[in-house]
């Protein structure tokens, strides 16, 4: 479960990384803080609580 939630975690940080590299390659910036038209919300902030509640299921679930 614990490799899960670190595949989470690294998926969510790889879509950030390449939507801010794909989007400066083009000139454009997608955050809506630097004048961008994009406004991350729970779709971003989701995952990284997901992951943490099952590092926290898994380490609940040992005795």
């Amino acid at each position: 479960m614990i490799i899960i939630a670190g595949i989470v975690i690294a998926a969510t940080l790889w879509w950030i990384v390449m939507m801010e590299f794909f989007y400066n390659e083009y000139g454009y910036n997608h955050w809506i803080t630097t004048g961008g038209g994009y406004k991350p919300s729970f779709g971003v902030i989701g995952p990284f609580i997901g992951a943490a509640l099952i590092v926290l299921g898994a380490f609940s679930r040992r005795e």
